[in-house]
């Protein structure tokens, strides 16, 4: 018997797309409830454009739409949140350019190289940035 990697793969990316949704709508929760009204705005559009490429992945069952429409959002956040944690200030054009600088090129990889381990460097930018 001959198993379908490529159908087992595309359950797994399924899968965890919902839970980057769910996980990206706590995040937004978060943003919500211990930020400025600015922020949190400004998190709802980064949110909703990521939506926009879920959707159009789904309908037209390619991920290609995820590349152009990066998730932006999770970086915005996860910056905003190790910063709060370390009592840093850092200005929202700043995150808005270390979000862009560590999301697209992991997208570009992921979802247009089919690298998917790229996540490791992402870590690592992130402690040089905040020297953690």
């Amino acid at each position: 018997m001959k198993i379908n990697i490529e159908r087992y793969f595309n359950i797994y990316h399924e899968f965890d797309k919902v839970t980057d949704l769910f996980f990206d709508l706590c995040l937004l929760l978060y943003l919500f409830i211990y930020f400025d009204i600015n922020i949190f705005v400004l998190g709802l559009i980064l949110f909703l454009f990521r939506v926009i490429g879920l959707i159009l992945s789904y309908k037209k069952k390619s991920t290609k739409f995820l590349l152009f429409f990066p998730n932006i959002f999770e970086n915005f956040a996860i910056i905003l949140l190790i910063a709060q944690f370390f009592s840093r200030t850092i200005g929202i054009p700043s995150v808005l350019i270390l979000s862009l600088l560590t999301k697209i090129p992991q997208e570009y990889f992921v979802h247009r190289k089919g690298n998917r381990n790229v996540a490791n460097w992402t870590v690592k930018f992130y402690e040089r940035i905040f020297n953690v």
